[in-house]
């Protein structure tokens, strides 16, 4: 009876962890050959899904080595050898299969501007695998080379460093593994981060000083750049009194104020896609406009009248208010009905203004400068009143003594405002002057009885306050001597 010694050194291949899918390694004599029986060996690998209810597995068959196929479940593997009597049945190896990860994404595709950060890239948990993942992210910018992205790449979630690869676009992805050696591993669908470019050259120009009521002048803007190249326009507003506020229908590159009343600040707001910009700040200071500029004559008169060549009354005017507190003058004349003016003659730049003698009618007003204000003053209307003529009287004449004379006659006047008042004087001498004796006051003079040669003259007035006044010629009445005679008895 020959006694086969039993087949020993049967062991084969080691317990390993795959993902779904996956071909697992060779399993493979892990301890040499065998030994036993006959030294003449026969192979059977066998597998099973549930360690009982073998069956042979596929593939090849009586080699001392096995190649598992691709696997979808966990496998369980042995290997038996015949040899003469004697049969062994190898170790159990289990190929343990994971489930495939999933729920592996990431949200989202952001769009920023370059000075704005991107929000962290939140992934999802995983499912399946062994339950325990690491986590791998990556960075492309295109889709094709990727590459480890750059910080804290290990994490669930991921904080994209914006100072790699932007402005422009990035791709990111995660790899999510789990499972022995990372046998399981899921890639997730990139998201995109885009990161415009900042917009620049967003500037306007310039601080202006204008006086109140006044339009400034157009405020205008540097073409931006950068940011995805279509722009619109804001333009906001600020008063002492009032914050940042929208100006309705402002949506040019340039703005056009309107009339001010109040210092106002202007700023630009430029967008262009998700980027915004808002300009340097334009100051337009408003000064307040210049008040109390009226104009008077000394005596208080708006309007004055005065005779040919006659000196009128000083002017003077009220204490300005208004500008910047400080101020200049200059007076001006216009004798064409304020259609065009001119510099007064004489000193013109002090508060009042002293004309000269006029020989016409003339308009007279004061301007008033203070920062950048100026106020022009009501007009003083200095009317001059043409000289009176064609004063005359009747010629000498000779009555008798102690008799009344003829009346003297006066011509009608001219000149003047057209009005006019009579004075009528008496002289001995023809040199000093006094009224008249009687109703002096008329056109005409009647004299009294006549007892010395006398002189008589008329002086005429007209315009306000009997500003013209000229005196006639003088007229001599002389007297005939009476006769005399002796009486004679």
């Amino acid at each position: 009876i020959i006694v086969q010694p039993l087949i020993s050194n049967n062991i084969v291949g080691y317990d390993t962890i795959i993902c779904f899918g996956q071909d697992p390694l060779p399993l493979i004599p892990s301890n040499g050959d065998p030994t036993g029986g006959n030294n003449i060996f026969i192979y059977t690998w066998i597998d099973s899904t549930a360690v009982y209810d073998w069956q042979a597995a596929p593939g090849v068959i009586n080699n001392e080595s096995y190649d598992p196929p691709e696997l979808t479940v966990t496998s369980y593997y042995s290997r038996l050898i015949e040899s003469g009597m004697c049969l062994d049945t190898s170790n159990i190896v289990v190929v343990t299969v994971l489930p495939l990860i999933t729920n592996n994404t990431i949200e989202r595709d952001q769009f920023i501007c370059s000075d704005d950060l991107f929000d962290d890239l939140s992934g999802s948990d995983p499912l399946n695998g062994d339950g325990t993942y690491s986590f791998e992210w990556r960075v492309s910018p295109d889709q094709v080379v990727w590459d480890p992205a750059p910080g804290t790449n290990d994490a669930r979630d991921y904080n994209p460093d914006e100072t790699i690869g932007f402005p422009g676009e990035q791709y990111f992805r995660r790899i999510v593994k789990s499972g022995l050696e990372d046998c399981c591993r899921d890639t997730s669908a990139y998201v995109t981060l885009t990161s415009l470019a900042a917009i620049e050259n967003n500037t306007i120009s310039a601080d202006q000083t204008i006086c109140q009521f006044s339009v400034p002048a157009i405020i205008t803007g540097e073409e931006p750049t950068e940011g995805d190249g279509n722009y619109s326009f804001i333009w906001q507003d600020s008063t002492r009194s009032q914050a940042w506020t929208l100006i309705a229908d402002a949506n040019q590159a340039d703005y056009n104020p309107p009339a001010l009343v109040d210092t106002t600040w202007y700023r630009r707001i430029v967008i262009s896609s998700v980027c915004d910009d808002t300009s340097n700040v334009v100051l337009v200071n408003v000064h307040p406009e210049v008040i109390n500029t009226n104009i008077s004559t000394l005596s208080g008169l708006t309007d004055t009248i005065i005779c040919h060549n006659q000196i009128p009354g000083d002017l003077v005017a009220d204490d300005p208010g208004g500008g910047t507190g400080t101020y200049a003058f200059l007076w001006e004349y216009s004798i064409d009905n304020e259609v065009s003016w001119d510099d007064a003659p004489g000193i013109n730049t002090l508060a009042g203004y002293s004309p000269q003698a006029l020989t016409g009618t003339t308009w007279f007003r004061r301007r008033v400068y203070s920062g950048e204000c100026e106020s022009a003053s009501n007009p003083v209307l200095i009317t001059v009143l043409p000289p009176i003529s064609n004063n005359s009287v009747s010629e000498d004449q000779t009555s008798c003594y102690n008799t009344e004379p003829d009346i003297i006659e006066g011509s009608d006047p001219a000149g003047g405002d057209g009005v006019y008042t009579y004075l009528w004087e008496a002289s001995s001498d023809n040199t000093n002057w006094s009224a008249a004796p009687g109703d002096n006051t008329g056109i005409d003079y009647q004299p009294g009885p006549i007892t010395e040669i006398s002189y008589f003259r008329r002086i005429v007035y007209s315009g306000l306050s009997d500003c013209c006044q000229d005196i006639s010629p003088s007229v001599r009445v002389g007297y005939y001597d009476l006769p005399t005679g002796t009486i004679t008895d």
